[in-house]
């Protein structure tokens, strides 16, 4: 079932005239590398106003919303960080599927029971981004 993002997408796609479409097919490359430079330069602004949002009345309705749809996760999330934060299990600096050098995050592939919370893959953000399967522009 397709939800709400990647129905307005497709109706986007649809709505472009043919000559952004051609150009777009023609310079893919060109347009993503400077979407993905212009993702990373804006960043910290980015970051500024999720946190804010995340501090206001609305934000925080969500937040508890996720708190209780999603405990397990919650909970697997905080057993695996303790025991990074511990030294029980150390953070690799490259990732586990592209080889890059990047800060890298843990992935649950195997999900989040109680005996798979240790059960991880090191990625970096891009490929933890397409392991999840999100969609960010």
């Amino acid at each position: 079932m397709k939800d709400k993002k990647d129905v307005d997408r497709e109706k986007q796609k649809e709505e472009k005239c043919k000559y952004c479409r051609e150009r777009y097919a023609k310079n893919k490359e060109v347009i993503n590398k400077k979407n993905r430079e212009s993702y990373y330069k804006y960043r910290d602004v980015r970051l500024l106003h999720k946190r804010e949002y995340n501090y206001s009345e609305a934000g925080k309705r969500k937040n508890i919303r996720y708190l209780k749809k999603h405990p397990e996760r919650i909970k697997a999330r905080q057993r695996f960080n303790n025991a990074v934060r511990d030294g029980k299990i150390t953070r690799p600096s490259i990732c586990q599927n592209c080889g890059k050098p990047a800060f890298v995050e843990g992935h649950h592939y195997k999900g989040y029971d109680s005996e798979h919370v240790f059960d991880v893959i090191w990625l970096c953000f891009d490929c933890h981004v397409k392991a999840d399967g999100l969609k960010i522009a």
